[in-house]
């Protein structure tokens, strides 16, 4: 898993003007379904962007 969060930081980082990112659980994925919505915690990848553009 480390290796997929790896790359992903690398291509969400060398996005040179636009980044548009999307995913689904399940599919099909219905909004309206409480179930969908996500409960788990954020990918660490996330944080670390954060921690990386707010200086």
């Amino acid at each position: 898993m480390a290796e997929e969060y790896r790359l992903l930081y690398v291509a969400m980082t060398r996005a040179k003007r636009l980044l548009w990112m999307s995913a689904a659980q399940k599919a099909p994925f219905t909004w309206s379904k409480p179930e969908n919505l996500q409960t788990s915690a954020p990918c660490p990848v996330f944080t670390a962007l954060k921690r990386q553009f707010s200086r």
